[in-house]
């Protein structure tokens, strides 16, 4: 199958080029190469640096990249309506002429290539199209046919489920069950899950969401919880580690890896002082860890006694999880695709990986928007494997003001 050509225009060259490489097949065509040499001596500093940046950056991938060097006429393409001395039309023409997708951040050049019927992206796009997977179905039924289903459909994957996948049936009473597909049969999950310890007491399911988010933990090696804030996407995955690492089951160890950023439109008050550990413990992955485990002496404890290890990203090339890990992905909306990669990539066979995070409303920086964000490259790649299982949470229990507080960024 052949791979699709995208042409890219200036601006996503200058942002969405380098941090999307590899993605795409992209073509330069002359124009872009025309603008990018124009703006090396441009009064603006910054456009110039950035000129500076991305023909360095094109000079030493050159063979990556598709070199179109023929002139496009936009008049007789596209119409006499778009003329050629607008250099989007030629790059819109171009990609019609051949049949080429359009990256660009341009909202103009957006609707201009839509309104040719051609595929277009942006790196800066919070892609509303991409409807992320949720890891489960919800459908609703007659008693009847609930029954019905228990009684003939386990074994048929009348919903089209992908394996790991979970069903939620609802009838007309309310009554809900729940069951994961497996491949080969529907399996119903267990009501009654518990996850307990000395440090964080007893967590158990408030909603059906919930109880699918623990069922994956235990079930699959690798889980993604997504949610906004109050959802408990740290809390379930926390409650489970401390379980396994309190009571020497399988894990021996709790390491969580982070992307330590200030919040978003927030700054630092002033340098952090201290070793690495003192450091981290009074930056945000510190915080929330004492605020789960109970304060910093808890964590710092645990921490000595070997049975937690917190990691910056910063450190994880050439690093490797300690075999019998529970691994914790915390805060992974702040993972752009490479970062998440490399992450991933450090988690050998024996140890359980967990991700948590709000690719939705959290994140804090716009590098990890749109396409380039590393749980959303996670659900698409990961989705049907058999040792992966991911859960949307969708209510939140932190408190009434939580739950007001949500909808400020809603529309």
């Amino acid at each position: 199958m052949t791979q699709k050509v995208w042409v890219a225009d200036t601006n996503f060259i200058y942002e969405g080029l380098q941090e999307t490489f590899g993605q795409y097949k992209i073509a330069l065509v002359s124009t872009v190469k025309q603008e990018l040499d124009k703006h090396k001596t441009a009064l603006s500093e910054e456009l110039k640096w950035k000129a500076r940046q991305a023909n360095r950056f094109i000079f030493e991938h050159y063979d990556n990249f598709i070199h179109d060097t023929k002139e496009y006429n936009p008049e007789e393409i596209l119409g006499e309506a778009y003329s050629r001395d607008i250099m989007d039309n030629r790059i819109v023409a171009c990609a019609k002429e051949n049949g080429y997708g359009i990256l660009t951040n341009d909202l103009n050049m957006y609707t201009t290539a839509k309104d040719f019927g051609l595929e277009v992206k942006s790196y800066n796009e919070q892609d509303t199209t991409l409807e992320m997977y949720k890891g489960f179905k919800e459908v609703k039924l007659s008693s009847g046919e609930l029954i019905e289903f228990n009684i003939t459909s386990l074994g048929e994957n009348v919903y089209d489920l992908n394996i790991n996948e979970y069903l939620i049936l609802t009838d007309e009473l309310g009554n809900q069950e729940v069951f994961i597909w497996t491949g080969e049969s529907h399996e119903r999950v267990k009501e009654n899950l518990r996850f307990t310890s000395d440090l964080l007491g007893e967590f158990k399911a408030r909603d059906i969401y919930q109880l699918i988010a623990m069922d994956s933990i235990i079930r699959n090696q690798f889980t993604m919880i997504r949610g906004h804030a109050g959802t408990a996407k740290t809390q379930s995955a926390l409650s489970y580690a401390i379980q396994e690492v309190r009571q020497g089951r399988n894990y021996d160890k709790l390491i969580v890896i982070t992307n330590n950023l200030p919040a978003k439109n927030a700054w630092y008050n002033g340098w952090v002082k201290g070793s690495l550990l003192e450091k981290l413990m009074d930056s945000s992955i510190g915080n929330m860890l004492s605020s789960k485990l109970g304060d910093k002496d808890y964590v710092q404890d645990l921490v000595k006694a070997n049975k937690l290890e917190i990691i910056p990203l910063s450190d994880v090339r050439g690093w490797e999880a300690t075999p019998n890990s529970i691994v914790l992905i915390s805060e992974a909306q702040n993972f752009n695709i490479s970062a998440m990669q490399l992450a991933i990539q450090r988690i050998p066979e024996t140890c359980k990986l967990i991700i948590e995070g709000d690719n939705e409303t959290q994140l804090d920086d716009k590098s990890f928007e749109g396409l380039n964000n590393g749980m959303t490259r996670v659900s698409e790649i990961f989705k049907g494997q058999d040792y992966f299982g991911t859960v949307e949470l969708q209510n939140i229990y932190r408190s009434q003001l939580a739950r007001q507080a949500d909808l400020m960024t809603r529309e």
